[in-house]
Order: C-alpha cells, then sequence, then structure tokens
C-alpha cells in the first residue's frame, strides 16, 4: 500500500530480506530497466504498489492498470475495461485516478486478492465527478464492488458556496478490520470545502456510522480543515489485549480568507466550532471520535499553512510517535497515547510546541508537503531546519534530514541541496522512501536520487546542522552533524516531474519503481508521464564479477593477497575486511597482490573490537569477510576466510588459496 503499510512509514517491502537496493555498492549501479507508456496519455500522480508480482497504479487519464512486474511494459488488465474512463467533464471532477492504490487478501466473501482505490465516477449522479472507493478483483481486472458516494461534485461554477467541490484525489485508502477509510478535500480552494474522514463498511459497501469533520460539525456551513493525505493506524489492538487501534490524520487551515504573512491586514473571520483545522489528529476508528488533537498554530495565525504530509505512526525505544512536517517547514513528534509534544525541529515554541497568538514567524501558503520515512530510529524528512528561524523558508525545499526520534541531538544528518535550477522549489522533491537505511527520493527535474546511510561511510563528511554556516563557525545553538553521500543520481529518459505531491519510488523484489507527472496539466498535451522500473546493473551475460583471497601465515601475521575477475579495467577497486579477531590485528603494511590491470586501494583494518571474539575462543569466530567494490560500476563482492588464519591457529607453512606466491 502507500507508504508500504499502514503506519506509512514507508519501510519497504524488502526491509526483511536481503536486496542490491540496500546495498550501497550495487545501488551505485542503478540504471532505468524497463519503462511503461499509457497508450491513453495521461501523468501519474499517484505512486504505484506491487504485489504478487504485479504493479498497479491509476493514471490522470482515468484509467487503472495492472502490469507484470518482471515487464511492466506488459499490461495484464486495464479497468475500465470497456466505456467511460472514471474522470468527468466538470473541472472539480476532472481529476483521474490520484489516489494510490491499496492491495488486500482480507476482504469478507472475496475470494481472490482485491486492489482499492479512491476516483471520480462520471456516472455518478449528478454527473459531475463525485467520488467513490472502487474494489477491483487484483488478478482479472474485474469490479467486485464499488461504494455509496464519499466525495461529492454538485456543481461546476467555481466560488459558488452552494455547491459541492469535494474530492479525493489524493488520499490512499486505509483498509483496517471492517472499514476503508478515506480523506476527503478540495483542490484550488475555490471555494474552500470542509475536511472530513468517510469510512465505507466493507460488507455493505455503505457509508458507515462514523464521523469526523474538521470544522465545526457536519451541517452547519463552517469550512476548511482538508485532509488530502492517507489516514494511518497504529498497531495498538493487533498486539495488546484491551486495547483498540487509532487513526491518525493531518487536517487542513480553517481561516477563511487566511491571514497574510505579516500578519497585519488579516480580514475578519470566524474560527469553526469546534475547530480541528491546522492538526494532527487522533480520532477512534470505530466512531471517528476525537481521541486528542494537537494544533501547533494559533487561528490569528493561520496563514494557510495546511498539514498535508499526512502521519507516520512511530513505535521506538521512548514510546508509540505520531511525526509529520507542516506546510511551514516545522516537524513535529506527538505522544500517542496523549498528543502531548514530544519534539518541535527546530525548537522554537518552548516545551508545548505550540506558537503564539502574537508569534512573528510564518506560518504561511508554503510547500513542506511530502510525508516522512521511517528506519529504525531515523526519520528521514524534507524540513525547513534550524534556518527557519532567521534565514527564511526556502532553504529545506532541496534537502531531506535524517533526524533522531528519541535523541537528545535531534539532527543526526543532512544533505547538501539536491535539485538545481528547479522551475518551483518547493516541489523539487518528492516523497523518500528507504531500504535499510539507504534513502530514494525523486525530483521535479526527472531524476531519481539514492542517498547513503552516513554512518555506513568509511571516512565521513561533517557539516553545520545549520546550511547557513560553516564547519568552522557552526553556532552553539547548532551541531555539527554528517552530510549525506550521494550513492547514485539516475536522470529519467522523459526528464519530466517525479515529484508531484504523492509520487514516491517504490521498492520491491530488487527493483524501485517510480512514476512521473508530465509537467502541463491533466492532458499532457500529446505526451504521457511515464514508469520506470530501476534497478542495478547487471553483468554482461558469461561475465564473471568475483574476488579470490589468498592467504600466506607468516610470523607477523597474514600476507594478503587478492585477485579480481569483472572489475573496470585500469579502475579503482574499495576493499575492506570484518569480523577480523583481536590478535592478532594485521598489519596495514601486509601485502597485497592484485592484477596489474586493477588497482585495489583503501584497506581498512580498523573496526570496534568490543563484539568481536578474542582468538583463543575459536569455537566462538566467525569468519572474515574481505569485501571488494569496483567504485566505477558499483558492484561489489565478497568472500570468507576461516578465522584461524587470522589467529594463527594453522600451520605457517599452510598456505590458504594457493598463498600469494
Amino acid at each position: 500500500m502507500y507508504r508500504a503499510n499502514g503506519q506509512r512509514t514507508a519501510q519497504t517491502a524488502d526491509i526483511t530480506r536481503s536486496s542490491p537496493l540496500s546495498d550501497p555498492f550495487a545501488v551505485k549501479s542503478l540504471i532505468v530497466t524497463q519503462t511503461f507508456t499509457p497508450a491513453e496519455g495521461g501523468a501519474f500522480r499517484a505512486s504505484p504498489i506491487v504485489a504478487n508480482n504485479k504493479v498497479f497504479i491509476g493514471s490522470t487519464n482515468g484509467y487503472f492498470y495492472a502490469l507484470d512486474a518482471n515487464d511492466i511494459s506488459h499490461v495484464l488488465w486495464r479497468y475500465p475495461k470497456a466505456g467511460s474512463a472514471l474522470r468527468a467533464s466538470c473541472q472539480y471532477g476532472n481529476y483521474g485516478i490520484q489516489s494510490s492504490a491499496t492491495h488486500t487478501t482480507l476482504l469478507p466473501g472475496v475470494k481472490d486478492p482485491a486492489v482499492i482505490f479512491g476516483a471520480p465516477d462520471p456516472t455518478a449522479a449528478p454527473g459531475f465527478g463525485s467520488a467513490r472507493i472502487f474494489v477491483l478483483n487484483a488478478n482479472t481486472g474485474d469490479l467486485i464492488w464499488q461504494s455509496d458516494v464519499v466525495a461529492q461534485v454538485t456543481g461546476c461554477e467555481a466560488g459558488n458556496f452552494n455547491e459541492l467541490h469535494e474530492r479525493i484525489a489524493s488520499s490512499s485508502p486505509l483498509l483496517w478490520e471492517d472499514k476503508i477509510y478515506v480523506g476527503v478535500a478540495d483542490n484550488g480552494d475555490n471555494p474552500i470545502q470542509k475536511g472530513k474522514v468517510v469510512a465505507v463498511d466493507v460488507n455493505s459497501h455503505k457509508i458507515a456510522p462514523f464521523s469526523f469533520v474538521s470544522a465545526g460539525t457536519p451541517n452547519d456551513s463552517a469550512r476548511g480543515g482538508g485532509v488530502w493525505n492517507s489516514i494511518a493506524v497504529d498497531l495498538q489492538g493487533t498486539i495488546f489485549t484491551g486495547f483498540t487501534s487509532n487513526l491518525y490524520f493531518t487536517t487542513g487551515n480553517t481561516r477563511v480568507p487566511p491571514c497574510q504573512p505579516d500578519y497585519q491586514n488579516c480580514a475578519p473571520a470566524t474560527e469553526p466550532q469546534p475547530n480541528y483545522g491546522l492538526s494532527l489528529v487522533s480520532v477512534n476508528k470505530d466512531t471517528g471520535q476525537v481521541n486528542w488533537h494537537f494544533q501547533p498554530i494559533p487561528f490569528a495565525r493561520d496563514g494557510d499553512p495546511d498539514w498535508a504530509a499526512g502521519a507516520a505512526v512511530l513505535t521506538e525505544p521512548c514510546g508509540e510517535l505520531i511525526v509529520s512536517v507542516m506546510k511551514d517547514g516545522w516537524a513535529y513528534a506527538v505522544n500517542a497515547n496523549d498528543g502531548s509534544c514530544r519534539w518541535q525541529f527546530p525548537p522554537t515554541a518552548g516545551p508545548s510546541c505550540k506558537f503564539p497568538a502574537n508569534t512573528p514567524t510564518r506560518h504561511s501558503d508554503d510547500d513542506y508537503k511530502q510525508p516522512v520515512a521511517v528506519f529504525g530510529d531515523t526519520i528521514v524528512m524534507k524540513a525547513g531546519g534550524e534556518p527557519l528561524i532567521d534565514q527564511g523558508v526556502p532553504d529545506g525545499y532541496t534537502r531531506l534530514y535524517g533526524i533522531s526520534a528519541c535523541g537528545d541531538n535531534r539532527v543526526r544528518w543532512r544533505t547538501e541541496q539536491l535539485v538545481k535550477n528547479a522551475s518551483d522549489p518547493g516541489y523539487a522533491l518528492g516523497a523518500p522512501t528507504m531500504s535499510k537505511g539507504i534513502t530514494y527520493v525523486t525530483t521535479s527535474t526527472g531524476h531519481v536520487i539514492a542517498i547513503g546511510d552516513p554512518s555506513r561511510d568509511v571516512v565521513p563528511t561533517f557539516g553545520c546542522s545549520n546550511p547557513y554556516f560553516g564547519v568552522e563557525d557552526c553556532p552553539p545553538s547548532s551541531q555539527l552533524v554528517q552530510i549525506a553521500p550521494i550513492l547514485a543520481d539516475v536522470p529519467l529518459p522523459d526528464s519530466q516531474d517525479a515529484a508531484s505531491l504523492r509520487i514516491e519510488p517504490v521498492i520491491a523484489n530488487g527493483k524501485l519503481y517510480v512514476g512521473t507527472n508530465c509537467s502541463d496539466g491533466l492532458e499532457c498535451r500529446g505526451f504521457s508521464g511515464h514508469l520506470y522500473a530501476l534497478e542495478p546493473a547487471a553483468l554482461p551475460p558469461g561475465q564473471t564479477f568475483e574476488i579470490t583471497v589468498g592467504m600466506t601465515e607468516t610470523q607477523t601475521g597474514p600476507d594478503i593477497c587478492v585477485r579480481g575477475t569483472g572489475f573496470t579495467a585500469g579502475g579503482i577497486a574499495q576493499m575492506s575486511y570484518s569480523n577480523i579477531p583481536r590478535r592478532p590485528a594485521p598489519a596495514s603494511g601486509g601485502s597485497q597482490r592484485i592484477n596489474p590491470d586493477r588497482t585495489f586501494n583503501h584497506v581498512d583494518f580498523s573496526q570496534d573490537r568490543s563484539s568481536v571474539q578474542d582468538c583463543s575462543d575459536s569455537e566462538a569466530q566467525q569468519d572474515v569477510v574481505v569485501q571488494a567494490v569496483d567504485v566505477g560500476t558499483g558492484r561489489s563482492t565478497n568472500m570468507r576466510v576461516p578465522a584461524a588464519y587470522w589467529c594463527g591457529n594453522i600451520p605457517v607453512a599452510t598456505n590458504y588459496n594457493g598463498g600469494c606466491n
């Protein structure tokens, strides 16, 4: 599903198994290997999902596709198979399918796996593109059932407050127990609609008796608080007896009209009662009743900083946290049980993390709208960072931060600027995803960037957590942090926008899938967005890539030689060693004998030996791992050598793999 799971953490499906896309060396050879171009045109503003060797994705052209995950140019089926596409003539119902899908095998009464998405239905009365949930057979593309209308479009006149212009464009359905949840908002605030979360009963296919609206009550005239994001859920009800799972999401502004950034000439506005706008919200999954809402920006300072990114649910040693980035660039982690603030980044508003009514800080219509990604206790996000306090809003638009979920030193790492010359810097980066510490992110200039975990770098680079300062003049309020390395920067063939609001790179089966959004509207003016599959470059047929480690035991330790095949001729290979026993620590002067057309460098014998066995514990010894990486292609290979050779437990006259003669 969207963001890989119901907690929306973007921990990919490859997280529990070995994948070349979690290998920082293999990733360096990342290339585009497959392309899908829809015959019907259109763009991809949703993200693909992958299940059972199928890729599922909808397009702005109003069609939903199932593709062969091993060859995405092969269309397995398309929905609708015949008749009108899922888009209407009215501008408010003419957005096609921008809702990332959900795959399931848990629908009652349905034997086959199903795929679920939201889209406008041109046949829904009165014909303007009211939206509903569609449930299809994932194997055949046949319609299993469709819900009642969940987002209504009752007219097409801009600014008409007597019409409904609702949509579910970018909210991916969440299936949890007996309900499907989806957020409702609008596009363009013309006029602004009442934000809400709608639940569909999977047994009756009707709207469930569940109610949440962001502004006022369901039937009053209050407006605002759009829910553009996908609903998240915690796992409390599946882990702990007697507990129930709760839902989490974020909401947009409710001040109509919003204040201007200087807050000097705000038009009069009446605050809705209750007001759950500009909030991170927790509700009961059965009723929609609000458990708590965290609202850091007061109504008086609502300058339209819609909270569009959505929530991620983290289970960490310091507790269950709900994390998100607001559109003004500030990021928050709150405690899941009561909504109290755990931290704010950058820390600005004190322990409560809530700004006062007279705050001078800017909270306006800025462009931090992408959800976070999580690996372990590191949260990766596009955020304004420390420059928000003194230097302004835009600096974080084109960089990512690695944030500690629980530690006192909030910034773990940051990147340099990832995109240059973007036509709209606020939309330069898409939503990040992660595979065992490697972060993938797309750009509006049509690139896929792989970012390494700097803790795995041999020689890390440092910078100031506030990018406006260098290492030498980093102020006391900041800290020195690692600069995350760029492992790969792959231009996509069409050079189109790959960073639209909900576009994310998706990792499955050793491949990375990403769609592109044509840059000039839904019609795409004669050309299409594309779906691409990327993977590390394969060796040419018949070519091998390997090393052979030879060793001759001497009185001073082992002499080592490495013979390589398949490396870049005349190129550089990096070597490293791990699991080396404490005694003897091999001397860096140990010999290296290599093929004359290869250059092996960077012999690293250093490591944290506290967890390594002594040579005397021979029964517990692990093999020593010798790894070589071809810097030119990023391919890596390794060979294991029995630890006994390193410990001198093999007679001196004995050679390993022929020795080094």
